[in-house]
């Protein structure tokens, strides 16, 4: 992750986080997530790039628990292939500014986007993915 556009993907990401939030209520509309119209097609690239890189069973030795391969595969199948589908036309630029501004002043997009010490990932609102889902 390079630019501050693509730190937001995470951290919104990350904010979907079912052992904090709870089952089955961190869903959301692909169009939701941060997009701008002026990083489209490098955000897209970047999406898709952070599927296959988690789809690396190295990467799930980090969660608290063993993802079935089936789920995970199901999953990120059905997230790539909506990413792929989006088009920059799909952008509704009041998403990105909602999400913003409903942030406080101690979450991450304003705090430099801190990383866990641990697990070097990027915190959400929520605190570390993989913290989280040891608890």
């Amino acid at each position: 992750m390079k630019t501050s556009s693509q730190k937001r993907f995470i951290v919104f990401l990350a904010e979907k986080q079912q052992t904090v939030v709870g089952l089955g209520t961190v869903g959301f509309d692909i169009t939701e997530m941060p997009w701008q119209t002026e990083t489209f097609d490098t955000d897209k690239k970047f999406m898709l790039e952070v599927i296959n890189y988690v789809r690396q069973e190295k990467w799930w030795q980090n969660l608290g628990y063993t993802p079935s391969p089936e789920h995970i595969a199901y999953a990120l199948n059905g997230f790539e292939i909506l990413i792929n589908q989006i088009t920059v036309n799909d952008v509704d630029k009041d998403n990105l500014n909602k999400w913003i501004a409903e942030a406080d002043s101690n979450d991450p997009i304003y705090c430099g986007y801190p990383k866990c010490p641990k697990h070097k990932l990027i915190l959400s609102a929520l605190g570390c993915k993989f913290c989280n889902d040891k608890i």
